[in-house]
């Protein structure tokens, strides 16, 4: 009975590592990925006059986008990237790229605040984009980082590449027209 404990020692080596090869191959990259929400399309005509404070645009998240086919997304976490970069900020509302433009993010028709902890996300969310105080020059929406989210939206409080988080990216180029 020795002499087969150490060739099952052996096997054992070699079919572990197999096994767990196997597991970590067949797991689709997709699923591993945080998926990107691509919000606002292409092309923002504003016009050059806005005051300070208006909602020049908004964009719905539908609950199938976040959840998929559940009717809620229980416990999430919220995190603000201004201008898509790599550096957090308090919120609610966030600079863009854009000179002039701020963004923030509704909750539950609630505006959220950096890593914000939602119990239950059960409405669509809203993102909208807001004339701040800075002058306003046309431009790319799109984050500096190499991640261009602006939000980041995820079921731990840790983002990380497994979790099946949501990344919402505003892709826009910003063009002003003369007029009101």
């Amino acid at each position: 009975m020795q002499q087969f404990h150490p060739i099952l020692r052996g096997l054992a080596a070699r079919l572990i590592p197999a096994f767990v090869l196997v597991a970590v191959a067949s797991i689709s990259p997709k699923a591993l990925a945080i998926i990107d929400i691509w919000a606002f399309g292409s092309t923002l005509n504003l016009p050059n006059t806005l005051p300070t404070g208006t909602v020049v645009s908004r964009y719905t998240i539908s609950l199938s986008q976040l959840c998929g086919s559940a009717s809620s997304c229980p416990r999430q976490f919220i995190f603000l990237w201004p201008n898509g970069g790599t550096a957090t900020a308090p919120g609610p509302l966030i600079a863009t790229n854009v000179s002039g433009i701020s963004t923030r993010l509704l909750v539950n028709g609630q505006p959220v605040t950096n890593n914000t902890s939602v119990a239950s996300v059960n409405s669509p969310l809203e993102v909208q984009l807001v004339r701040d105080s800075r002058p306003l020059v046309a431009g790319s929406l799109k984050g500096s980082a190499t991640n261009p989210g602006y939000y980041s939206i995820c079921p731990s409080s840790v983002c990380y590449t497994g979790d099946s988080g949501r990344g919402i990216i505003l892709s826009a180029t910003v063009r002003l027209v003369n007029g009101t």
